[in-house]
């Protein structure tokens, strides 16, 4: 759907949508997507990568958050 949304229900829509991707390694799945859009004009790579981008920076930042005691 496109029109404003508030940012929680990205959020939401977004985990709902990767909770269903298959269960492998982290980030293989989207890697093999990523190298099979590159080579097909009609795919959106860059959409792609940049998933892989934000996925990884939140992962980052997850982990650097100290906890707190």
């Amino acid at each position: 759907m496109i029109g404003k949304k508030k940012l929680s229900e990205v959020r939401r829509e977004l985990t709902e949508l990767l909770e269903r991707l298959p269960k492998e390694p982290s980030g293989s799945w989207l890697e093999r997507e990523i190298r099979a859009a590159e080579g097909q004009p009609d795919r959106d790579a860059e959409t792609l990568k940049m998933l892989q981008a934000a996925i990884r920076r939140a992962r980052k930042d997850k982990r650097a958050v100290p906890t707190q005691s």
